[in-house]
């Protein structure tokens, strides 16, 4: 058994709740709000591919050593470098980031390249101002290539441990997927493709519909990890996007999987026959706000999208067994979120049931408490609309 350790994005119980898809509770051994460790048999190469599907994970190292005595750590790291460093020639180049400990970079890094010159080594370290890297200087300054390494001293259970990045998120591709495609619509919202694939591996579904596709990203994203899609929604020119991104999408990225895209008003029953095993929407989300409304219009909204909403619930009711991964909007004023109070019990009063985001067991095993009404919150600094993340089956 291998220790790989996941390094979070900024919703750590988000990150959590989608590498529950990919492994079982007894392989999710630590959970903090910067890393998750994993124990698993799975080959190197696979947790490497599991990268590219997974929206919350920043980057991927691999456990190598540890220790109970963190004065220790400037020889553990140094030896661990001549041992990543198998031969002396060319330059090379490593960085170092430091979490959860109390260890000071800006002394143990000049210790490093002192004690690898000694060792008759030519290194640079790149660590700007001694702060840790960020993913796309690991990838700009070639840190996994054989002549560089990246290095990550965390602290597990008062253990000082030293692991190696092997994989890290393509913030590239996400920004061309992102900004690049053709058909892009602000005034609809702009879902952020690492979302929509946390979104998609919530669902644990094969075959995703998405009702309110809008220009498509839940649809893109969902065929690059191999799942085929359905699409639809109200607007025409909606659709039109759509078709042109996921053209866009098999041009610049490639992908083997069928995609149906049609015109269809969401809050009716749809007339075609559609087979899908998971919903993943996100439907519209209200207004553009610029600053959180007054009460009276805030209800005026909430009650417009929980008709909208209630609509598409009750004349689309899927078959047994349908996993739903909703998205719904609450509102942040300073540090209070206003949600939609009412709208769940009117979805279980349909028919629908809740499921956990996150396994009970995973919730039980680190002592986690979700908020009363077992959703999670994607936001992002100074954004008056948040998401709230829902997930029911029938």
């Amino acid at each position: 058994m291998q220790k790989y350790i996941f390094f979070l994005g900024r919703t750590p119980l988000l990150s959590l709740a989608e590498l529950s898809k990919y492994f079982d509770c007894n392989e999710i051994i630590f959970f903090c709000d910067k890393y998750i460790v994993i124990e698993s048999n799975q080959a190197l190469i696979s947790i490497k591919q599991i990268m590219d599907r997974l929206g919350g994970t920043l980057k991927i190292a691999k456990y190598i050593d540890e220790t109970d005595d963190p004065k220790s750590i400037l020889n553990k790291v140094t030896s661990v470098l001549c041992n990543y460093f198998p031969d002396k020639d060319g330059k090379k180049r490593f960085g170092v980031n430091t979490y959860k400990t109390k260890i000071n970079i800006k002394k143990l890094i000049p210790g490093i390249k002192k004690n690898l010159k000694q060792r008759g080594y030519s290194v640079r370290f790149v660590n700007k101002n001694f702060d840790n890297l960020s993913t796309d200087k690991i990838i700009n300054e070639r840190l996994l290539s054989d002549k560089g390494c990246d290095l990550n001293i965390i602290n597990i259970n008062n253990k000082t441990v030293v692991c190696d990045t092997i994989a890290v998120q393509d913030i590239e591709s996400y920004t061309k997927r992102d900004f690049s495609r053709p058909g892009r619509d602000p005034r609809r919202g702009m879902l952020p493709p690492k979302l929509a694939q946390i979104l998609i591996n919530l669902s644990e579904g094969n075959r995703i519909w998405d009702p309110f596709c809008g220009t498509g990203v839940i649809l893109m994203e969902a065929l690059l990890i191999g799942k085929s899609v359905i699409g639809s929604d109200i607007d025409n020119k909606a659709i039109q996007d759509t078709e042109r991104n996921i053209l866009w999408l098999y041009e610049h990225f490639g992908y083997d999987k069928e995609a149906l895209i049609f015109q269809h008003d969401a809050t009716l029953s749809v007339k075609r026959a559609i087979d899908y095993d998971a919903i993943v929407a996100e439907p519209l989300l209200g207004p553009p706000l610029s600053g959180i409304p007054q009460e009276d219009e805030l209800k005026s909204i909430i009650v417009r999208l929980e008709k909208l909403y209630l609509q598409f619930f009750k004349n689309n009711k899927p078959k047994k067994g349908t996993k739903i991964v909703f998205l719904l909007p609450c509102f942040k004023n300073n540090k209070k979120i206003v949600f939609m109070k009412k709208i769940l019990d009117k979805i279980y009063q349909l028919g629908y049931n809740p499921c956990w985001l996150i396994k009970e067991e995973i919730l039980n095993k680190f002592d986690i408490r979700l908020n009363s009404r077992n959703s999670l919150i994607y936001s992002r600094p100074n954004q008056v609309v948040a998401r709230e993340i829902i997930c029911l089956s029938i």
